[in-house]
């Protein structure tokens, strides 16, 4: 009985809190491919463009996924896609990263992050994405040092 009181609790914490998640602003006019987010906070869904070309940008995108350790990941390497999940308490969120080659030296990475139930997620989601860019961006920063 506790323990049901316990996820009943959770569940309403979920989806009572949580900012206004769905596309946010990076400065990049793209058509993202992912599916768009519903309209609740607990999803996010953005484009970053990268100087790169997207071999590189891959390989910095599966080095920054996995040091974040999600619970499961599953590479579709021929697509430059990667799908993963995440678990929160005892929930699943699912990430979804893919890469788009725009010309030999511009790669436009594509994210989103969902939450599979509930309506918030007191902003997890958009957390772990500008967790991940910052994590991007501190790769990229040493790549350009050397």
């Amino acid at each position: 009985m506790k323990r049901i009181l316990l996820v009943i609790t959770m569940a309403s914490l979920f989806s009572a809190c949580g900012s206004r998640s769905s596309d946010f602003n990076t400065g990049v006019e793209v058509t993202n491919p992912l599916p768009p987010c519903p309209d609740s906070p607990n999803c996010v869904r953005i484009s970053q463009q990268y100087p790169q070309a997207i071999d590189a940008v891959w390989e910095t995108t599966l080095s920054v996924l996995q040091a974040m350790r999600p619970y499961d990941i599953e590479l579709s390497p021929d697509e430059y896609r990667i799908n993963s999940v995440f678990l929160v308490v005892f929930f699943r969120d699912d990430m979804a990263v893919q890469l788009e080659e725009m010309d030999s030296t511009t790669t436009y990475l594509h994210i989103r992050s969902s939450s599979r139930v509930g309506y918030g997620d007191m902003g997890v989601n958009r957390r772990r994405v500008e967790d991940f860019l910052e994590r991007m961006k501190k790769i990229e920063t040493k790549k350009e040092k050397k």
